[in-house]
């Protein structure tokens, strides 16, 4: 199946050692690993939000495109629109990281 083969059941094979993978170091320090899932799932809407969007834009593109200015759409597109749900489903966290930001981003413009 060559590199998409590869690919595939490299994805496959992360995915099944990635609950061990937690599991055990969570044990260690005494935290459930449903506290990850309850901490990530908005962050995994605005993600499969992110994608759904990418591939609607990715259809709507002209075939005429080089791959090259397909990225060059597709990327900052991307960006914009993960920004987006996340300001819209992941309020609290956004405003949390955007508070640790803005103190660094106003000591860099005084420089």
């Amino acid at each position: 199946w060559g590199v998409m083969g590869v690919a595939l059941s490299y994805a496959i094979v992360s995915c099944i050692l990635a609950y061990p993978g937690f599991a055990i170091p969570f044990r260690l320090i005494g935290l459930p690993v449903k506290n990850l899932g309850q901490a990530l799932w908005r962050t995994l809407i605005c993600s499969c939000l992110m994608l759904g969007s990418m591939l609607v834009l990715a259809a709507v593109l002209p075939d005429s495109l080089t791959e090259a200015w397909q990225m060059i759409i597709l990327v900052p597109s991307a960006v914009a629109a993960y920004l987006l749900f996340s300001r819209i489903i992941n309020e609290e966290q956004m405003s949390q990281a955007t508070a640790l930001i803005l103190p660094y981003w106003s000591d860099l413009q005084k420089k």
